[in-house]
This record gives C-alpha cells, sequence and structure tokens, in this order.
C-alpha cells in the first residue's frame, strides 16, 4: 500500500482536524476489502459478506482536506449470496462512479451515485435474470478507529423497470466496510 495511502486511512481512522496534512492519492488504487451488504425486501432480506476465501475489491481514490474525507468508488467486485426466496445471488453495484463525502468532525456523510447509486441482484438459478435496485444516496457513518468501518444505509430502494419482472418491488439498504 502506497504511503501516502496508509497517511490517509490512519486520518480518517483517527477522523482528526489535521487531514490537511496528509496528500492526496492521485490515481486509484484498487485494494481487497472486508464488509457486508443487507438488502430489505417485502419478500424476505438478501445478506452477504465478503470471505476470505473468495476475497473482495474496490478501486478508488481517496482525498482528505480540513475537516474532510471525501473518496471516489470507481468499481467494486460482486458479492456471493444466499437467500432463502431465490437461493444463491450475486449482488453488484451499478452506476459508477460513485462519490462519498464525510466530515471527520461529525464523522457523518453521504454516497452518491453519478446519476444514482445502483445494486444488481443477479439470480444463479435463473441465467439473465436480474433484479436492479436505485436510490438518489445513503447516508455514511464512520465508526470505529482500528480499523475504521464506513457504515451505509438508506431508507428506500426502488425497483429499475427493467428489472426481472418477478422481482420484489424495493425495501431498504445497509451496508459496511472495513477499510485496510
Amino acid at each position: 500500500m502506497p504511503k501516502n495511502l496508509r497517511s490517509t486511512i490512519v486520518c480518517l481512522g483517527a477522523a482528526i482536524a489535521g487531514c490537511a496534512l496528509v496528500p492526496a492519492v492521485a490515481a486509484a488504487t484498487r485494494v481487497e476489502w472486508s464488509g457486508s451488504v443487507s438488502l430489505k425486501t417485502p419478500i424476505g432480506t438478501v445478506s452477504c459478506a465478503s470471505t476470505p476465501s473468495e476475497p473482495s475489491w474496490a478501486e478508488y481514490t481517496l482525498t482528505a482536506a480540513p475537516m474532510k474525507l471525501t473518496a471516489t468508488l470507481t468499481g467494486a467486485s460482486a458479492l456471493r449470496c444466499e437467500t432463502a426466496s431465490y437461493g444463491e445471488v450475486e449482488v453488484s453495484g451499478t452506476g459508477y462512479p460513485w462519490h462519498l463525502s464525510i466530515s471527520t468532525r461529525t464523522r457523518k456523510g453521504t454516497l452518491k451515485g453519478t446519476k444514482k447509486l445502483g445494486l444488481e441482484v443477479s439470480l444463479a438459478s435463473l441465467p439473465g435474470a436480474k433484479c436492479l435496485y436505485e436510490t438518489a444516496n445513503a447516508t455514511a457513518t464512520l465508526t470505529g478507529t482500528d480499523p475504521p468501518v464506513i457504515t451505509l444505509n438508506t431508507v428506500k430502494v426502488t425497483r429499475n423497470k427493467a428489472s426481472f419482472s418477478l422481482c420484489p418491488a424495493g425495501g431498504s439498504f445497509g451496508g459496511s466496510l472495513t477499510l485496510p
């Protein structure tokens, strides 16, 4: 991991005002991460987590300024999940790049997509069947410092009309990302 990225992440974890002294990362960085995703729908919850046997990755650019941390997520790997209703599914993000902004003072912020944040749920039992869910933004909260964890939540996600006809109508979304 580049030294300036490690410094930025330490700054993020500490959530201190002295972040202005930390240089920004100019190029996108690809790192493994651990985390979980939960999508609540009218017919049940899709819950997934990254596993050591199948590490997840994310590619992002991270910058720090006085009292603010920003990141641009340009891509991430899909998570494989088990559901009671549909069996194995794969959850991936859409609408990249995503933009995260967190105040280091309040430890709160927002995650927004270029147009909308999107989650695509692909059904393994029905190749080609995909459920696409969208929302305008998600709230972000920075918790923990060693390691730092970003928790994301949104009250409502809606099903995009291009989704498979049997996809649940929508629900809420929550997830967490543990930074390296």
